[in-house]
C-alpha cells in the first residue's frame, strides 16, 4: 500500500465528525419508507445460505422474541447510551452499527444472524464432516453468526466421539520433533 501511494504528495488532517456535512457511508440511520432505489440484492448470494434455509430462518426469527427486539431496535434505531438498551439484546451492543435488517432477516455484516430455536440445527450442520474445531469455526465464520457461537463449536467438536477418534488418529501418527 505505501508503495501505492508513494506517488502522491498529500496530508492528513482530522475533522471530527461533528464538522463533517456530509455522513459517511459507515452511518447507520435508517431509511423510513423501505428500500433504497435502484438496488437490487439476493440475500443468498451475500450470505452463502440456500433461498430455502433462509425462508426457514425467516420464519424463526419472527417467534424469536430476542430477535424481535433486536429487529425493532435495529429498525428504529439504537439508543445511545449502552445502559438504556434493552437487556435482551445487550449481547449485540458491541456490533450495533453492523447489523442491519434486510427482507426480515437480520445480518450481521454478510452473516445471517440464527434464532434460538435453530442454533442446534445450523451447529449440527456446520459440524457435518466432522472436520475439527478449525474448519467448523471457518464453516461458521463464512455464513452464519450467533453470539458465543465458537465455544458451542469448541464443545460440539469436544463431544463428539467421532471427532475425538480422528483427533487421536492424528496426533498418534505424528512424532515428537524433541
Amino acid at each position: 500500500m505505501l508503495l501505492r501511494i508513494q506517488k502522491y504528495d498529500f496530508s492528513v488532517k482530522y475533522v471530527p465528525g461533528k464538522d463533517i456535512p456530509i455522513a459517511d457511508g459507515q452511518s447507520r440511520l435508517p431509511i423510513h419508507g423501505g428500500e433504497i432505489p435502484d438496488i437490487s440484492v439476493t440475500i443468498h448470494e451475500l450470505t452463502g445460505v440456500s433461498e430455502l434455509r433462509l425462508e426457514k430462518i425467516r420464519d424463526m426469527t419472527k417467534c424469536d422474541e430476542t430477535l424481535q427486539v433486536l429487529t425493532s431496535t435495529v429498525t428504529n434505531g439504537w439508543s445511545q447510551y449502552r445502559n438504556q438498551c434493552p437487556e435482551d439484546i445487550m449481547l449485540f451492543w458491541n456490533f450495533r452499527d453492523e447489523i442491519v435488517v434486510l427482507n426480515d432477516l437480520l445480518l450481521k455484516r454478510n452473516h445471517v444472524i440464527i434464532p434460538k430455536n435453530m442454533q442446534e440445527e445450523v451447529l449440527m450442520k456446520i459440524h457435518t464432516g466432522h472436520q475439527g474445531i478449525e474448519k467448523c469455526r471457518l464453516r461458521a465464520r463464512d455464513t452464519v453468526y450467533k453470539c458465543g457461537i465458537n465455544a458451542d463449536i469448541d464443545n460440539m467438536v469436544k463431544k463428539c466421539n467421532v471427532c475425538q477418534h480422528n483427533q487421536t488418529a492424528t496426533t498418534e501418527g505424528r512424532t515428537d520433533p524433541n
